[in-house]
């Protein structure tokens, strides 16, 4: 179910138009969205297919005014919900939902744009709604892409020569596809130790793809032997740079410091931090936290029939402490918490990891080295910090712009370039 103006909206999408749409029935007074609107917010949402409601919230993402005007809505089941959105996407724990690049999925015959086959686990969580959060950063990646998603079990019906490229998600069951004759081929490779994928990456990378995008660089030119032809692309993935709220009232921070991590077998340091940190008194207020993340679901729209969105409110939950900290897995992987404790304007305490370093972020300037052994060190450096944050209150604060400064450009822009650079030149050979 769509609009037309979301079908139009689309066409202007991929032909780079800035177009006019109306947003209420009784009035002629078109507004104008320009292509950069389009890149800044999406387009406009397939909630219903009264163009006006659809405009409306469209209009009130790009402006961050609601925009809602009652009207004679062609689904007037649909308006008070549609009301509602005009609201709510303008809430400060909804603000990383206020883009949405549904217009980038799919492909339609004679759209210009670069076309993708995109090779997934789990495609369907990126085709819905309210697509969970890894699944939203991919989907803002591919806009400028005419995008189709598939799983690994049904793309051998697809025919490769009718994309002009091909992306494959890495796991244990990852297609072998031979980059000579075929469109060209890029990797994106998160984990590397699982055993299936430990024997699957040597015959993906015998079939010297253009390019690995992965957010742990050094990792996977550790473990594997990957073609000089192959190029390797930092790709975070880390949460969407709109999700920051900057919170540098530090005072009413009701803790000083916050242990994070979970605590499996692969996590042998941050099980060592939970263990001398437990049940002792210490002249700080401190929280140990071992999940991944605490879910919290603010609006509960699956009732609509289009999907959940999940709500992780984890940059409120880690910005309720002056002080964050967390240790390292067994193989040093540059996870998400680098950037998610830095957008939450707080002073991360972590490893100095090479792809930390690969990012720009700088030790003892946007965030603190981790003492080691934690079994001796760190207790006595979390005092320190604490009774004097002050004193570090700066680098807090420098971690925070980092983020703000830095993740946009890594999250999207350097990845269109490098896909942009490498089709080019496929192009000018």
């Amino acid at each position: 179910m769509a609009s037309q103006l979301f079908k139009t909206a689309r066409v202007h999408w991929f032909d780079h138009k800035d177009m006019l749409v109306q947003l209420n029935s009784g009035t002629a007074a078109d507004k104008l969205i320009t292509h950069a609107d389009m890149l800044r917010v999406g387009g406009p949402r397939e909630f219903t297919d009264c163009d006006f409601c659809a405009a409306q919230e469209w209009y009130t993402r790009v402006t961050g005014v609601n925009q809602f005007v009652m009207h004679k809505c062609i689904q007037p089941d649909k308006l008070t919900y549609m009301q509602s959105r005009c609201s709510t996407v303008l809430a400060p724990e909804w603000c990383h939902m206020k883009r949405n690049y549904n217009i980038a999925l799919g492909t339609v015959a004679g759209s210009p744009g670069s076309r993708c086959l995109f090779v997934s686990a789990e495609p369907e969580k990126l085709m819905q709604h309210g697509a969970s959060d890894g699944a939203m950063i991919w989907r803002k990646r591919m806009s400028p892409y005419q995008t189709t998603f598939c799983d690994m079990s049904t793309f051998a019906q697809y025919n490769l020569h009718d994309f002009d490229f091909i992306i494959l998600t890495v796991n244990g069951l990852t297609p072998i596809i031979p980059q000579e004759g075929n469109p060209p081929i890029f990797l994106y490779a998160h984990d590397h130790h699982h055993p299936k994928i430990l024997e699957r990456v040597p015959l993906l990378l015998a079939q010297n793809p253009m390019a690995i995008f992965t957010p742990y660089p050094t990792i996977w030119a550790k473990y594997f032997d990957i073609p000089k032809t192959t190029k390797v692309i930092f790709t975070p993935y880390f949460s969407d740079t709109l999700w920051a709220t900057m919170n540098t009232d530090f005072e009413n921070r009701p803790l000083d410091v916050l242990i994070l991590g979970t605590t499996g077998h692969a996590y042998q340091e941050r099980a060592a931090i939970h263990k001398l940190m437990k049940d002792k008194k210490l002249p700080f207020k401190f929280q140990i936290w071992n999940a991944a993340a605490p879910c919290i679901q603010t609006e509960a729209i699956s009732a609509t029939g289009y999907g959940p969105p999940v709500m992780n409110m984890w940059f409120q939950f880690l910005s309720k402490a002056r002080i964050c900290v967390f240790g390292q897995d067994n193989w040093g992987y540059l996870v998400n918490k680098y950037a998610e404790i830095l957008g939450a304007c707080s002073l991360m305490v972590a490893p100095d990891l090479p792809d930390c370093r690969r990012g720009g972020l700088i030790a003892n300037h946007h965030f603190i080295p981790i003492s080691r052994p934690v079994t001796t060190q760190l207790i006595p450096q979390l005092i320190e910090l604490s009774a004097c944050f002050n004193k570090y209150a700066p680098i807090a604060l420098n971690g925070f712009r980092w983020f703000r400064d830095k993740m946009e450009t890594y999250e999207y822009t350097e990845f269109w370039n490098a896909v942009d650079g490498m089709l080019q030149g496929c192009i000018d050979e």
